[in-house]
């Protein structure tokens, strides 16, 4: 995980100035202030509240991991500045896409790497799943329950090549992946159920494509990608 803050003046008519800006990664050090004070988390939990609108210093003053990675880094690279005295003088949280904007260099890395995940986004919607899509994925090829269903299939959609697979993922909270190329709703090659770790239904969907696959299991927290 990687977080972005800005180091900014907040001038006479309300408008900021922007000084600095720090990337850290692995740290979630916005985690570890929001857990250490009940102020926050109850303006966090307001309804109207832009987690990037919050003014952090002194909670981050107040932190070890805070004071540390952020503090101490603005204060260092800015001694000419009275970071922790002056009140014009604030922190915050900013996204991605607005430190892109204050470090050049880091945006150009990030745009070849929307490049290579663009490209590979459009390969995948253009990808059906196939057979062997899924048992190089490590899907195992369901014989007894597609043999099962096969006449059924057959007796009531014409459906002469029937075939089920299943996988349990690897994440922390597993995921039940049974998928079969019946006949559904959709009219699709695909139709994919997800089970949570106690084999309960938490959702389904018609498919045809590798994307939409993978977009599924980011929807339901999985690492798993085809």
């Amino acid at each position: 995980m990687t977080e972005y803050f800005e180091l900014y003046r907040i001038l006479e008519d309300g408008e900021v100035e922007h000084i600095d800006e720090i990337r850290i990664r692995n740290k979630n050090i916005f985690q570890v202030v929001y857990d250490n004070f009940q102020e926050l988390r109850d303006y966090v939990n307001n309804a109207y509240c832009n987690i990037y609108d919050i003014e952090l210093k002194k909670y981050l003053m107040n932190t070890d991991i805070g004071n540390e990675y952020i503090i101490k880094h603005f204060s260092a690279a800015h001694k000419d500045l009275n970071i922790i005295e002056d009140e014009s003088i604030e922190v915050r949280k900013i996204s991605s896409l607005q430190y892109r904007k204050f470090d050049r260099y880091y945006d150009n890395q990030y745009q070849i790497t929307d490049y290579i995940i663009n490209e590979k986004q459009k390969e995948d919607k253009e990808t059906i799943i196939t057979e062997e899509i899924l048992l190089n994925a490590g899907f195992e090829y369901l014989e007894r329950e597609s043999n099962l269903t096969q006449d059924y299939q057959n007796q009531l959609y014409g459906k002469d090549n029937y075939k089920a697979f299943r996988k349990w993922t690897d994440d922390d909270s597993k995921l039940k992946l049974d998928i079969d190329n019946g006949v559904n709703n959709r009219g699709t090659e695909w139709h994919l159920h997800i089970d949570n770790d106690h084999c309960e239904t938490i959702g389904s969907a018609d498919i045809n494509t590798v994307y939409e696959f993978n977009l599924l299991m980011e929807v339901f927290g999985s690492k798993f990608r085809l």
